[in-house]
């Protein structure tokens, strides 16, 4: 009897467990705030000549990193210059949906969507399993395919971050001055963000890009670009 009244309860309790209550996920960076992490990028691939050889391109980086957080309009959309000890500066537009606009330097090519560090972030409220669709409009035009997730809350530091995790895929083809590129990319990019804040404290970012420029055969990259950043503020 007891261990029938057991398993009794046992179902009673279970039918009255709650799924988590969704919640809104949105950066929310201060006017003329700071934030630091640590950095670190790895290139790995093939660069492919315009005489038809190929050489490897791998490339590795770990420095401390600053952002400086210039303005925020009425919407929440912050511009963010990003410092790198040993030398190194990027301005970036970041909109409170984790939607990323670099700025390349003039005349250089930029694979599209490779300034796309952040994963996208729901548009309502959402629980963990929930899934949501975007796109990307981006130069050329070229648009590309985003499917994001919030995947659990987790614990960073005694404080409770959302997980979110992005993939955006497709193709695409830029003119760049008189040359042309044709390719593809596969991004892939998980962010820890502290909804309390509104502020990303981690982030793990995978690119992998394949394009020729010119003719079929021309110069041209295959490989795959990884950025880790980890928040070192207390």
């Amino acid at each position: 009897m007891r261990l029938a009244a057991g398993i009794a309860l046992l179902l009673v309790l279970g039918g009255c467990a709650r799924p988590e209550a969704a919640r809104p996920l949105s950066l929310a960076y201060l006017p003329a705030s700071t934030h630091h992490y640590r950095y670190e990028s790895t290139t790995t691939g093939t660069e492919r000549t315009a005489g038809g050889g190929q050489r490897q391109d791998d490339a590795r980086r770990t420095a401390d990193a600053v952002w400086r957080v210039v303005s925020v309009d009425r919407g929440g959309t912050a511009t963010i210059d990003q410092t790198l000890s040993g030398g190194g500066g990027w301005r970036f537009v970041v909109a409170r949906d984790g939607l990323v606009v670099g700025a390349p330097a003039p005349g250089a090519f930029t694979v599209p969507g490779s300034t796309q560090f952040l994963a996208i972030l729901p548009d309502r409220p959402a629980r963990p399993g929930d899934g949501w669709t975007s796109e990307l409009r981006l130069a050329g035009p070229t648009t590309l395919r985003v499917t994001s997730r919030l995947e659990r809350y987790e614990s960073w530091r005694g404080r409770q971050v959302a997980v979110v995790m992005s993939r955006s895929t497709g193709p695409f083809d830029l003119a760049t001055g008189a040359a042309r590129s044709r390719g593809t990319v596969d991004g892939s990019c998980t962010t820890w963000l502290d909804p309390a804040t509104g502020v990303v404290v981690k982030v793990d970012d995978a690119f992998t890009t394949t394009f020729a420029t010119g003719a079929a055969g021309g110069p041209g990259f295959s490989g795959t670009y990884r950025l880790r950043l980890e928040s070192t503020d207390p």
